[in-house]
Formats: C-alpha cells, structure tokens, sequence
C-alpha cells in the first residue's frame, strides 16, 4: 500500500547584515550592561516556527474488481494540519549585537573633551604589549646582558684586534693612530655598555613588579593615545595564537568599546610618601611608562573589540 504526502515547506527570507571579527569580548560586562537595559540577562531563547501539511485522504475500495485487484485510490479531501516546532537557540554574539543596538554609539575617531567614567566607541588601530613574556626576559637578560646589548657585542669584537696592534713589535705610524682610535672607541663602549648593564640590573630587580598578561594601545587619527590592559581569558584566541598570526601590531582599525578616563596629571603630581600602597601605585605607573615610548593621554577598561568584516559579493 502507498500513499502520497506533500509537505508544504516555507522559506525564511532574512535581510543582509554586515559581519564583525571579534578579537575581544568581556562576557562579564557586556551581560551586566544587557541586563541594566532590559532587565535581565537570556541565557537561551525558544524560536517557535508553524508548519503547515496537506494530508490526504486515502480511500480503499471494497466492491466489485477493485475489490478483488486489492486497488486503493485517494481522494480531494484533506485536512491541514499544523505543527508547532519549538527549538532552543543559545545567544552567542545575540548578546552582543544587542547591546551595540541597544547602545547605539557611533566610532568615534577622537573624543571632544576630557572625560571620566565614560562608555563610548572608539576606532582606531591598536599595539599590543605582551607583558608576560617582557617579564620572563629579564632574569635571561640579567645573565647574558651580551646578548641583548649592542655595546658589549661590539666591545668583544673590537678587543682583538686592540690586542693585535699592541703586539706587533714594529708599528707604523698608521697603526698608532689605528690603535689610538680604537682604544677611544673601546673607552667610549665599555662606558655605554657599563650604563646599559647597570640599567639592566635595576629593571631585572623589578621585574616582578611588572604588569602581567597583555597591555595594548590604542591609536587615534587625532595622535591621542589610550591605554589598557586584556584579560587573556577574553581574548577570542588564545595568547599564542593572537601573538603568532599579529605579532605587537593588529591589522587596519578596529573598535573599542569600553569606559575610558582621561589620566589627571595633577592628581598624579601629589606625592603622598606616608602611603605605601601608593607609592608602589605610582611605582607601577612608571614601569608601565618604561615599557612606552609614547605619551598616554588616558585609560580604557575594554568590554569588546571588534572590525567589520568585507564579504564580497561574488
């Protein structure tokens, strides 16, 4: 016996929307601020979707030579039946689409005046400092300071052949000025190179005091200068990843969301010597101003980072 079932199928027309790559994102926050707005916070959604089939009905015939063929026929009659189909769906960047709608904020490629405790956009492009592996350096550069310090290699290749004028038992006059320039050179490193080593050992000292996990800068076309730091645990790759594929400097511009504050300069020249936590504070600020060469105009505390992507069309 056969019968014939037509389902009727429905087709989901959706309007296309711009993709982003999301580097970075702050779960914690962003379900914070989502559940200010709305009052709550959705782990999971349920997507109800009606389907519609045609069942027919199905007649035998129990007369006469259909009867004994055992033939069956259908007929026009039928009913519609409906199902509801109940999926579950979870949020991913739901959330975070959510919020950016909900926000509302334009990217903004500098901001007007000086600010505090400030949730905005901004775009620009972004350096990232790997302060881990900055800190695991140091106690290498401590025992092998040649390694790392210009003068010291040079000074190892310029003293041979200080050594070989000095040995040579008929020397020209040439070779006199030749061994008078070369042991002002050979002064002039060892006193560079003496600096850099000296410096070396203060900075290894402290490096335990040095920012761990990972730093990044944030560029504006203006030339101002935000500072902030990642919690690896947000990162959408892992560290390794991330630092393999960019290495310091990401590709193009990318958004920050996030609250920012804009560094008070005179509150940072008020030296408070009977506080110790606040002068290991501003201890660790100046390590931090060790480690770049720029000036930082302010901080920015990241909730998401993220570009638009270009999908061609073809």
């Amino acid at each position: 016996m056969s019968s014939d079932t037509q389902n009727q199928t429905y087709t989901f027309e959706s309007e296309p929307t711009s993709l982003i790559d999301i580097f970075y994102k702050d779960n914690g926050r962003i379900y914070s601020l989502v559940s200010q707005i709305d009052r709550g916070a959705w782990q999971e959604r349920i997507v109800t979707q009606e389907k519609k089939q045609k069942s027919e009905v199905v007649h035998k015939a129990n007369v006469g030579v259909t009867r004994a063929l055992g033939s069956e026929f259908s007929s026009n009659e039928g009913e519609d039946i409906t199902q509801n189909i109940q999926t579950k769906t979870a949020p991913f960047d739901d959330v975070v689409l959510n919020l950016l709608e909900a926000l509302n904020l334009r990217s903004k490629m500098e901001l007007p005046g000086r600010v505090f405790s400030r949730m905005d956009m901004l775009k620009g492009t972004i350096r990232l400092q790997n302060f881990r592996m900055i800190s695991s350096i140091f106690p290498i550069l401590k025992q092998n300071p040649k390694l790392f310090i210009e003068e010291l290699k040079a000074l190892d290749l310029l003293v041979p052949r200080i050594q070989e004028l000095r040995q040579k038992k008929k020397k020209t006059r040439e070779d006199n000025m030749k061994l008078s320039a070369l042991e002002e050179e050979k002064t002039r490193l060892q006193k560079f190179g003496k600096e850099q080593q000296e410096m070396i050992e203060v900075v290894s000292s402290m490096y335990k005091f040095f920012p761990s996990g990972i730093g990044f800068e944030l560029f504006l076309k203006n030339g101002d200068i935000f500072s902030g730091q990642l919690n690896p645990e947000n990162l959408i790759d892992s560290e390794e990843v991330v630092f393999a594929n960019y290495g310091e400097s990401l590709p193009a511009e990318w958004n920050v969301l996030g609250i920012i504050d804009y560094i008070d300069k005179e509150d940072t020249l008020v030296e408070d010597t009977t506080s110790p936590l606040k002068v290991l504070s501003q201890f660790s600020g100046t390590i931090k101003g060790m480690l770049s060469k720029k000036t930082i105009i302010g901080t920015i505390i990241p909730i998401l980072i993220y570009r638009e992507l270009e999908v061609p069309s073809d």
